[in-house]
């Protein structure tokens, strides 16, 4: 009794997932025939309802490469239809072998029609057969509403919408009605076709798909799926994962089948840079059809294997497929080929072999150190054929001896090409290779003169290539000709396009050997690589602005004045800026510059690497340069452009102090005041700023405004206290106050300057700059004896440091002798100007 329940209660679940299941179905196929979706689309989803082992997962999505769906492995009793991908059903792969058959069982109960709706069916056909369309689309919907999953309402639903003119409608149901019956290769290449006329590619590739489940030995739906989805797709993934998927299954087809689709997959692998795949599949194909294969194809799959590092694959392949044979015999599947060739005597090659897969065996040989064996019959062989026929293969074999320092014998081969018509008379980028490849033997040899001769041959056949005039000028460095090594890497600059690496190989020539003119031209020349042509000054100011507004105003200028900027500038190899070299060789050009005094030429060259934006992208180097053209422009006068340079880098870092006395110097040698709003507007940032206090007060206090002054050293003063300099300033400033002619309160300013001059004096002790400094004051105010006792103990001591140049001795005994000629003792004022002030 309880197992009757059992079984009552499972069957009703069963029935509860069916209409479940129905409903869901029934809802896809309504959203594809609404549009909602498309039919790659309908066809994923409806596969992950039916929980069908044998669907495609992914296959039909080309955003992602398919998985496998294309192996001809069949079950279920339904032949190519049930292919299983390869990495499909991975959330199944727990699945017991059990649930898998009940799973398929119910899967193929619900695309089978009950004997109720087949009957539902049948009067459907039947009607459709007398015209009464309308009614058979009814019951067509009726059915399709209670089992979705089977194709034979969709089958009528298609001929009667083809029948009306609604081929979309039409074409819509039957790819339904194809996709829910057993795969049929045929109906599958009809949709196919329909589906590529409407430009409808990725819905044709889907149906390519389904037929290659139901004939995956048909090579022609392999090629043309690949060809559709290389429309589609811009990269080479998918059409590779598609071709090395037919390359599976045809290797278990015909030969000809095999390779041809070989070809077209070594195509897309090589353009992808994709060899050692390319050598798996080619392996694939030589193990199941090698003995079939034309002499074309073997020649790819020994050159693939080379090209690789499989020497021993290649001699196992051409054992195995070309009739090679060792004395005494090596086997075809050594491990170690190597040590299974130093036994062997010698080596045949049947008659036939083509000469150019024959000596793939000489190039297997050579890169596994076996070239005794290849010297004893290979070797000697090639130098009987051609040169002018055989040439790339004398080149061939002559480098992969150099690779292994065998250069005497890769000579031997080299030379004999020289000596042909081909590679001596004419005169090209190929023969340049072959004499490039014999300089490099000289070379290696130490047989420098020939090696000389060799280089110049290269450079004379070939003047662009770089790496032959640079090893030429080494060599002959080496030589003691450094005359010639530096004409080798000469370059006309309006003829020529300049390579970079001549350029820096040449200017550290002309450094060692003292040409320093001719290093600083170099110089100047290599950073026009990156580095615009600074024509005149209004382009020079151009630099001072940022990047961005640089590049425009740059042009801007230029297309003003289009007679005076014809000419570019000189072209460069495309080639990547080496640019730490570059600024080492600038600040070795701004220093020789320096050492000149040639700070014009400096601030010209500094503009110049200004404008590149390689060197802007280095925040390090960007701020050097303005350093370095902020004091080349002061040292040059030209503050007009130092200026805007100091300005720059004070905003940068206003707490820099000698960035304020940088400004300080230009400031006060520029002939305009535009320092002074500049400082102004900064005072509302920056009101703390004890260096902009005093430049402002500065300004001030040469301007005659005393009174601004007074209130900018003030500002000082509160912040710096301890500064003897701006007790100084603001003593001083006090005493101007004082001796203007409609000041009130003079005396309190006056004992007030002299409050602020003591605390000067105290502050910076008892040197001979206080006492002149304090001397000057009494002077100023007009308290001679006071000022007459400074000045005498100023001349009592001496300079701070003992530096004669900060050495007040002589104006201290002339205002003194000043003071004593205006009392009447000129006796005096005669001995102290004798003492101090005749040179």
């Amino acid at each position: 009794m309880s197992a009757t329940g059992s079984n009552s209660k499972v069957s009703v679940g069963m029935k509860t997932e069916e209409v479940q299941e129905a409903a869901e179905g029934q809802e896809l196929t309504n959203k594809y025939l609404r549009g909602e979706l498309s039919f790659t689309e309908y066809a994923q989803l409806l596969a992950a309802e039916d929980d069908d082992p044998t669907e495609l997962d992914g296959e039909l999505d080309l955003d992602e490469l398919d998985s496998g769906g294309d192996a001809a492995s069949t079950a279920g009793g339904e032949g190519p239809a049930s292919v299983v991908p390869s990495g499909a059903g991975d959330d199944d792969e727990n699945m017991t072998a059990r649930e898998s058959i009940r799973s398929q069982r119910r899967l193929l109960k619900r695309r089978t029609l009950p004997a109720v709706l087949q009957g539902m069916m049948g009067e459907a056909n039947l009607r459709y057969a007398r015209g009464d369309t309308e009614d058979a689309e009814t019951i067509c919907k009726e059915i399709i509403r209670q089992c979705p999953l089977a194709p034979e309402p969709f089958q009528t639903m298609a001929m009667m919408h083809e029948e009306r003119g609604d081929h979309e409608r039409g074409l819509q149901y039957s790819l339904i009605a194809a996709h829910l019956s057993k795969p049929d290769v045929d109906e599958w290449l009809r949709l196919a076709r329909i589906s590529e006329a409407k430009q409808s590619h990725k819905q044709a590739v889907v149906c390519y798909t389904r037929a290659i489940e139901a004939a995956p030995q048909r090579l022609e739906l392999h090629l043309k799926r690949v060809e559709l989805v290389k429309l589609i797709t811009k990269t080479a993934k998918l059409p590779i994962s598609y071709l090395k998927r037919a390359v599976t299954i045809m290797c278990d087809g015909s030969a000809g089948d095999a390779f041809r689709v070989m070809k077209e997959l070594h195509q897309l692998l090589m353009a992808d840079k994709l060899y050692d795949d390319a050598k798996e599949y080619w392996a694939k194909v030589f193990d199941k059809h090698g003995d079939k294969a034309n002499w074309e194809d073997t020649h790819v799959y020994l050159e693939l294997l080379l090209t690789t590092g499989s020497p021993g694959a290649c001699v196992g392949a051409l054992l195995r497929f070309c009739g090679v044979r060792f004395e005494p015999p090596v086997p075809a599947d050594a491990s170690d080929w190597a040590a299974a060739l130093a036994g062997a005597r010698s080596v045949t090659v049947p008659e036939g072999v083509p000469l150019d897969v024959k000596y793939k065996l000489l190039l297997a040989l050579i890169q596994l150190e076996c070239v005794r064996l290849a010297d004893k019959s290979l070797i000697p062989s090639l130098k009987t054929c051609d040169p002018e026929e055989y040439g790339d293969i004398y080149m061939d074999v002559a480098e992969a001896l150099m690779e292994k320092k065998h250069y005497e014998a890769a000579l031997q081969l080299l030379n004999m090409l020289t000596q042909s018509h081909n590679y001596c008379l004419v005169r090209n980028n190929v023969t340049a290779g072959v004499w490039l490849r014999v300089a490099e033997c000289h070379h290696e040899l130490g047989r420098m003169e020939q090696a000389v001769a060799a280089y110049r041959e290269v450079v004379a056949r070939a003047p662009s290539h770089s790496q032959a005039r640079l090893v030429l000028s080494t060599i002959l460095h080496q030589l003691g000709r450094p005359e010639e090594a530096i004409a080798v890497l000469s370059q006309e600059v309006e003829q020529e396009v300049l390579d970079s690496d001549l350029l820096l190989e040449k200017s550290a020539l002309l450094e060692k050997e003292g040409r320093i003119v001719e290093f600083i031209d170099t110089v100047r020349t290599l950073l026009s690589q990156h580095c615009p042509i600074i024509r005149d000054r209004d382009e020079a100011k151009s630099m001072l602005v940022g990047f961005k507004v640089r590049e425009h105003t740059l042009r801007q200028l230029r297309k003003l004045k289009p007679d005076t900027y014809d000419d570019p500038g000189p072209a460069f190899v495309d080639r990547p800026t080496e640019l730490e070299r570059h600024w080492t060789l600038l600040k070795k050009a701004l220093s020789y510059l320096e050492e000149r005094g040639q700070f014009s030429d400096c601030v010209d060259l500094i503009m110049r690497a200004k404008g590149s934006r390689e060197f802007n992208q280095r925040t390090d180097i960007s701020k050097d340069l303005d350093t370095m053209c902020a004091i080349a422009s002061f040292r040059a006068a030209d503050y007009e452009m130092g200026f805007p340079v100091v300005r720059k880098m004070l905003l940068a870092e206003p707490e820099v102090q000698s960035l304020w006395n940088l400004l300080n110097l230009v400031t006060m040698r520029a002939e305009d005041i535009r320092h002074a709003r500049f400082l102004m507007r900064l005072t509302h940032r920056l009101p703390e700023l004890v260096a902009l206090s005093l430049l402002n007060g500065h300004n001030c206090l040469m301007s005659g405004t005393y009174k601004y002054a007074l209130v900018e050293y003030v500002s000082a003063y509160k912040l710096e206290p301890r500064d003897p300099l701006i007790a100084l300033l603001v003593g001083v400033t006090m005493i101007h106050l004082a001796a203007q002619k409609f000041t009130t309160r003079k005396h309190s300013l006056v004992v007030q300057a002299q409050a602020f001059l003591g605390q000067y004096a105290s502050l910076r002790g008892d040197t001979q700059e206080s006492m002149y400094n304090m001397g000057r004051g009494m002077h100023e105010l007009g308290l001679l004896p006071n000022a007459v006792h400074y000045y005498t103990r100023a001349l009592e001591l001496e300079p701070s440091g003992g530096n004669p140049a900060l050495d007040l001795r002589r104006e201290t005994a002339y205002n003194l002798a000043l003071i004593y000629r205006a009392s009447g003792n000129l006796t005096l004022a005669r001995r102290l100007t004798h003492r101090y002030c005749i040179i």
